[in-house]
Order: C-alpha cells, then structure tokens, then sequence
C-alpha cells in the first residue's frame, strides 16, 4: 500500500496486498491518519478481480467516511462495469476523474449545497 498526499486528499495505491488487506489497514489507522482527508483508493494497478463481495465492504467504509467526516470518497479502477452502482460508491476509471470529482465536491461543500 502506498500513500500519497496531494492537498486535502490522500491517493492510496493498491500495491501487492489484497484490497482487503489494504481496508482493514485503513480502518486501523482511520482516525489518525485518514479521517479529515478526501479518499482516493486506487485499485487500477491490483491484478485482483474486483468482486461484489469486495465493493461491499468498501461501500461500507465509503459510506461512514462520506456522512461522518464530510469527505469524499472515491474508488479509481477500470475492471468493473459502471452501471453496476448505486449513488453510494463512486467509481471512475482515471485519478485525474477522482480528483475532478473530489474538486467538485469540496466547492459544494463550501457553497453548503
């Protein structure tokens, strides 16, 4: 897993952990280091197939980061169909479409919208 802070987001690479590691990493360390940052989990370069079983436990932390930091959250991968999710977990195909997202996000979060 590798960490990489750009502003007030944190770009988290999947390295050669599974994702499922790298989450029980980051709800281990959650409050100390990821809490008051936006989320990038980027899991384009895993060679591990992203399940549903998977997506559900990220969506779980999504979800909690989402409503009690007030931060974004944004999964980074291609090998999925995107018509699969819900308004709860946002995916996208590129880092530079996360970071569009998260700028997006922050400028409604200061407008209060």
């Amino acid at each position: 897993m590798k960490v990489i802070e750009k502003g007030h987001t944190k770009v988290i690479q999947i390295g050669t952990e599974t994702i499922v590691e790298v989450l029980h990493k980051i709800e281990e360390q959650y409050q100390s280091l990821f809490k008051t940052f936006n989320l990038v989990i980027d899991v384009s370069s895993s060679q591990e197939e992203v399940t549903e079983e998977i997506l559900e436990s990220i969506e779980a932390l999504a979800v909690e980061h989402m409503e009690e930091a007030n931060k974004s959250f944004v999964i980074v991968t291609t090998a999925v169909n995107f018509n699969d999710f819900d308004g709860d977990l946002i995916v996208v195909p590129t880092k530079q479409e996360a970071f569009d997202l998260i700028e997006m996000d922050e400028i409604q979060r200061d407008l209060e919208l």
